[in-house]
C-alpha cells in the first residue's frame, strides 16, 4: 500500500476512533465524517473506499431522535456498531492492532 493511502486511512482511523472512544459525540462525528468523506481527494484502494462509503451511508442515515426516524434511518447504537466495524477493517488494512 502506498504511503499516501496509509496516511489518509490513518486520519479516518483517528476520527472514527475519537467517536468510538467517546471523545466526540454522534452529532459531531456526523458533521466531521461527512465533511471529510465529501472532501476526500485521495483515490483510495477499492476495498478501503467501499468500507468508508458504507459508513458514509450509515452516517447519512443516522437520526438521533426516535420521533424523526423514518424507514432506513438508524439510531446511535447502529451507527456506533457500523463505526466499530469500519474502524476494525481500516486497522486491519493498515496493520494496526
Amino acid at each position: 500500500m502506498k504511503k499516501i493511502h496509509k496516511d489518509c486511512i490513518k486520519k479516518y482511523i483517528e476520527l472514527i476512533g475519537q467517536y468510538d472512544s467517546g471523545d466526540i459525540d454522534a452529532s459531531a462525528f456526523e458533521v466531521l465524517y461527512i465533511r471529510k468523506f465529501k472532501r476526500e481527494s485521495i483515490d483510495l484502494p477499492k476495498d478501503v473506499f467501499e468500507e468508508l462509503d458504507r459508513l458514509f451511508g450509515d452516517v447519512d442515515a443516522y437520526s438521533p431522535d426516535d420521533r424523526d426516524r423514518v424507514i432506513g434511518s438508524i439510531d446511535e447504537g447502529a451507527l456506533r456498531m457500523s463505526a466499530k466495524r469500519t474502524l476494525s477493517a481500516l486497522r486491519l488494512v493498515c496493520g494496526i492492532t
